[in-house]
Order: structure tokens, then C-alpha cells, then sequence
């Protein structure tokens, strides 16, 4: 008996052996495998450690040598080890879909007064890494910068303790070296001081990307500088009759435009609104979009501050509508990755009858949203769920293309505009190309407030624009930041049944599992025993 079991355990041992070998042997196999052919298995959700289809897009339309400079220290603080790695193994995607069409040099210029000057006139500046080191902190000097070049032009990506967006400023970057065309966008911001001076965070976020022009379209010189490629109309600005002309001859131009359209006056610091339809409400109208002058309020909701005596409380607030990912619109780039969306205080969009346009609809409420109209009292404290009626699906923001009729077809311009004459543009009754516009509800989602408190509508935004600017080839790109995965209104039963779940069914099949692996082990024990 003694001796069979020995020759067991030899047996399984020399088993065991041969296992490991084998594995060994397939691993090294594998890896000479994986350093010749070029592959990656990504099973994230957002395929977010895979390189965009947007970028290879990019890349793949290269038709001369970007030059991608890379100024990292060779041996930085452990910490700061990992995004060195990170960034080699994205500028690895790179030059594999580039096809040669990309160089990547790495060049650590501490210690070397020539690759000093070199990175000080490219305008970088060295940084403190700071380390700790056997329980004792070391501060290291280095540089952490990416500078992409093409012929004269040159573009700057800072790199920090994250990677998260480096993709898109990196794609951005190499397509705005790489594009001789300069892009303009104009906003136009609201006549309300207090509203035009939260748009900073517009304006920055334009600025990484565009060149970005106040446009005023007021009064008599009213005019949109023949630069601008995409105009943003936030709020409701008063404009001239020569505004509306400018608008609308820019359209026709073949043109883009976005319209944050407010049909419902909110003052600042009050708990009741009017109505009051935006000065462009009857060109939106023709262009085959209509803004109601009502406020959707929606189960889908975010959650809103309010100052209760000396505190500030968060209550769910149906004004504040969520569009959740079943509410984007999955076949167009604007919207097709993007977690969540909060509009403030929107009203609801209707498509009006074109022969020659085609409208989407780009985000929409859940369908248990209604929609509040004439006298409209926004207090958090009123019962919301015994006002709802008539619940539904209610659009937000809309997408227009195809060809635009001009409003002032068969009209005399405007006083004090001239066409016809030398030096002045010509007159256009219809947009000679294929134009889009974007119309959403309400422009309080792209405000400095709400954008700090729901980073997605950033992101919606830029997206938009660079629809309507550039087309899709960043806006893959960027959508990837936008993580928010907010679930769905969920009823008491429901909640309720999750909670139980978790409670009580998790742990038991945990413990389920324990007892029956248990008795496994004790009746193999058992039988080892009497062989």
C-alpha cells in the first residue's frame, strides 16, 4: 500500500512537471507570436484601451511624416514610471496604423545644455517630479511634454498624472499640424450680462481646438466675419433684422450652425418662469424646427441644490431632465457614446415638414416625461408625481441637414444692406450645399455652472461642434471620457427585489458554495484514504 501511494506521488509529480513545462514552452511560443503580429483583445465596454476609429482615420489620411517628439526623463520616479509606459504603448497604436507616415523620437533633455535649449525654445519647461523613497520624499526635475511637428507648425500636449484624454488631444493635435485650413467658430452669447459671462468654460474648451470670435448680431452692422465656419447662438440674444439676414445668408453659404435655444425665461434666483420665445424663433421655424414655450419635466432627473434655511440640501428635481443612453440617438457621432446628458429647464423640440431636409433626433427624454405649459411654478417642493399627465417621449435637441431655403426668399434685405454691388457678397434664395444646424431646448446646460456639475454636456457640446465643423473624426475620440452611465428610473418593486437580492440571495450563494465545496473536498479526501 505504502509503496502504490509513493508511486502516485511521483507520478503526479512528474505530471505536474510536464504541465508546467508545457505552459512555458506555450507562453514563450505566444509571446514570439504576439511581437510580430499586431493585436489587442479589449474587453472594455467603450473598447477604451483600444485606438479609436477616429483616429485611425486620422492616421490612415496621412500623406507626409508627422514628427511626435516625446520629453520624458528615461528613468522618472516610480510613480511617474507609469505613464511613461502608458504613452509608449499608445504612440505604439500609433505607428502601427500610421504606416510609416509617423516618427516618435524620445528625448530626455536633462544634463544635455544643447536638448535644454532645444525644449525651452520650443517653449517647455522642466517640472518637479516628486518621489518617496525609502520612507524619505526626493524631488526629481524632468520634463513631461509631447510636441507634434509638421514643416513650421507645431503643436504642445502637456502630459500630468493621466492619460485618460491623451488620445484626443494627441489625434487633435496631428490633425491640426497636418490641416492647412484654419478653423474659426463664432459664439454669439446672450444680450443678459449674467448669462454671457458663464461661458468661460465654452470659450477655453473652443480654444484647445478652434480659433473662437465674439460675434455681435445686433443693431444695423450686425455682421458674421467671412472666417467663420460654425456659428453657436447661446440663449436668446436680440437680434436686428440684419442679424436674422446675417444668419441666414450664412446658412446658405453652406454653413453650420447651433442653436441653445431658450423659449422659457427662468430669472435668476426665482422659483416661477414665462414664456418667451427666442428672437429666431420664426427662422428656426422655417428652417423646419419648432421650440415650444414649455418645460419637460421627466422621472429621469438630476439632482439639484437648494438652500434650505442655513444649509444647502440635494433633491431630485424633474426640471432637470437626464437623457440616459436610451434616449441618445445610436447611428449619429454626436451622441452615439455618451453616458448622460442634464438639460436644465428645456423645452420640448417639434420637426416640422421639409421636402428638402431630414431632422434626428438627437437626445429625448425617457417616456415618463410630461410637459408643463403656460404658468410655470418651479419650486422643489411641490408633488411632481400627481402633476404628471400625459406621459411621453419627448425630443430635446435635434439635428437639421440637407439644403435650406433662405427666410428672406422673395423679400428686400434688411435696411442697410447692399448685395449685388462689387466687393459684396451675392444674394443666395437657397444654401448651395448640403448645411446642418443643431437645436437644442435650452442653453443652460452649456454654462459654467452646469458644466462643472455634469462634466457630459462638455463633451456634448464639443462633440456638436466638431460635428458640425469637422465632421466625425474626433468625436469618437472624446466621447470615450464620458463614463457617466446613469441607470433608469426604477419603480419601489423593483427597488425593493434588488435590495433583497443583495441582502439575502448574493450571500447565501456564497455561502451555498462554501458548504458544497466543502463536501467535495471531504469525500475526495475520503477516497484517497481508501485506495
Amino acid at each position: 500500500m505504502e509503496v502504490s501511494r509513493r508511486k502516485r506521488r511521483v507520478r503526479g509529480g512528474t505530471e505536474s512537471i510536464g504541465v508546467v513545462i508545457l505552459i512555458a514552452v506555450g507562453l514563450l511560443l505566444l509571446n514570439g507570436i504576439a511581437m510580430r503580429v499586431f493585436t489587442r483583445l479589449d474587453l472594455t465596454q467603450d473598447k477604451i484601451y483600444t485606438l479609436s476609429s477616429s483616429s485611425r482615420t486620422v492616421l490612415g489620411r496621412l500623406d507626409d511624416i508627422i514628427n511626435v517628439h516625446v520629453y520624458y526623463r528615461e528613468m522618472p520616479p516610480p510613480q511617474f514610471m507609469r505613464i511613461r509606459q502608458q504613452v509608449g504603448d499608445l504612440l505604439e497604436e500609433y505607428l502601427a496604423y500610421a504606416k510609416g507616415m509617423l516618427r516618435v523620437e524620445w528625448i530626455d533633455p536633462i544634463g544635455n545644455p544643447e536638448l535644454e535649449q532645444r525644449a525651452r525654445s520650443l517653449g517647455l519647461q522642466p517640472v518637479q517630479m516628486q518621489a518617496i523613497e525609502r520612507d524619505q520624499a526626493r524631488i526629481a526635475v524632468g520634463y513631461m511634454a509631447i510636441v507634434v511637428m509638421y514643416e513650421d507648425r507645431r503643436e504642445i500636449v502637456p502630459l500630468g498624472m493621466s492619460t485618460a484624454n491623451l488620445e484626443y488631444q494627441l489625434t487633435s493635435a496631428i490633425l491640426k499640424v497636418s490641416t492647412t485650413e484654419s478653423l474659426t467658430v463664432g459664439i454669439v452669447a446672450p444680450s443678459n450680462p449674467d448669462q454671457a459671462s458663464g461661458l468661460n468654460f465654452l470659450h477655453h474648451s473652443l480654444e484647445q481646438q478652434y480659433r473662437v470670435l465674439d460675434v455681435s448680431l445686433e443693431g444695423e452692422e450686425a455682421s458674421i466675419p467671412e472666417e467663420v465656419s460654425t456659428l453657436v447662438l447661446v440663449g436668446s440674444p436680440m437680434l436686428s433684422d440684419r442679424g436674422k439676414w446675417e444668419i441666414d445668408q450664412f446658412l446658405m453659404r453652406g454653413k453650420r450652425a447651433m442653436f441653445l435655444a431658450d423659449a422659457v425665461e427662468v430669472p435668476q434666483a426665482s422659483l416661477t418662469a414665462y414664456p418667451s420665445p427666442p428672437s429666431y424663433d420664426d427662422l428656426l421655424r422655417h428652417y423646419g424646427v419648432s421650440v415650444h414655450s414649455d418645460l419637460v419635466l421627466d422621472v429621469s432627473s438630476a439632482r439639484a441644490p437648494f438652500s434650505s434655511g442655513a444649509f444647502q440640501v440635494m433633491v431630485e428635481y424633474p426640471f432637470w431632465v437626464r437623457v440616459i443612453q436610451n434616449g441618445f440617438d445610436r447611428e449619429n457621432p454626436v451622441v452615439n457614446e455618451l453616458g448622460s446628458l442634464v438639460l436644465p429647464w428645456t423645452s420640448s423640440i417639434k420637426a416640422l415638414p421639409s421636402e428638402t431636409t431630414e431632422v434626428v433626433t438627437l437626445a429625448s427624454s425617457t417616456e415618463q416625461a410630461w410637459v408643463q405649459e403656460g404658468y410655470f411654478n418651479l419650486a422643489p417642493t411641490q408633488p411632481f408625481q400627481a402633476m404628471a399627465g400625459n406621459q411621453r417621449v419627448v425630443p430635446l435637441a435635434v439635428a437639421v441637414t440637407g439644403k435650406l431655403k433662405s427666410y428672406f426668399e422673395g423679400q428686400d434685405p434688411p435696411l442697410g444692406v447692399v448685395v449685388g454691388q462689387e466687393g459684396q457678397q451675392e444674394r443666395l434664395d437657397a444654401s448651395t450645399t448640403d448645411t446642418q444646424i443643431v437645436v437644442v431646448g435650452c442653453s443652460r446646460w452649456a454654462t459654467d455652472f452646469f458644466v462643472n456639475m455634469f462634466p457630459n454636456n462638455l463633451t456634448f457640446l464639443l462633440n456638436s461642434v466638431d460635428w458640425l465643423t469637422l465632421g466625425p473624426d474626433l468625436i469618437a475620440v472624446r466621447s470615450r471620457g464620458g463614463l457617466d452611465r446613469p441607470l433608469g428610473p426604477v419603480d419601489e418593486g423593483t427597488r425593493t427585489l434588488l435590495k433583497l437580492f443583495s441582502i439575502a440571495v448574493m450571500p447565501g450563494a456564497v455561502i451555498l458554495f462554501g458548504v458544497v465545496w466543502s463536501l467535495i473536498r471531504r469525500r475526495a479526501r475520503r477516497l484517497v484514504e481508501v485506495f
